[in-house]
């Protein structure tokens, strides 16, 4: 099946442009190219012989290499095999969590600072 930039790049983006069956990133401009090392192709989460469908729901980038080594298995199966668990988490996510790590380090770094201001001393007085 043929695919636009556009449709590809909505693809590898579920991903972070890494593999979904191994983990490993891809070169995106290796797209179809079978001899390079990151060559990846788009797979079929559900594969086609399966009952698996054409639609974005279940379409992943992967290695030529990884999803020949799947053929028609489960994911899980394969992911186990490279000792891998889940999905890879997709570019914004990593984004947002960055982000939230960001902010986390500054709040922290903000309260110890707060913490840590010198206090005046207390006046006391004896009567």
């Amino acid at each position: 099946m043929k695919y636009t930039d556009s449709e590809l790049n909505f693809i590898a983006e579920k991903t972070g442009c890494d593999c979904h069956l191994c983990h490993q990133p891809i070169k995106f401009d290796a797209y179809g190219d079978y001899s390079h090392p990151d060559g990846w192709e788009v797979d079929h989460v559900r594969p086609r012989s399966k009952k698996g469908h054409n639609g974005f729901s279940n379409l992943r980038v992967a290695h030529t290499h990884c999803n020949r080594k799947k053929g028609n298995r489960s994911n899980r199966y394969v992911r186990s095999k490279f000792g891998v668990k889940g999905m890879p988490a997709s570019t914004s996510n990593r984004i947002w969590k960055g982000i939230a790590y960001t902010a986390l380090g500054f709040g922290t770094i903000w309260l110890i600072n707060e913490i840590c201001k010198s206090r005046p001393e207390p006046k006391v007085t004896f009567n």
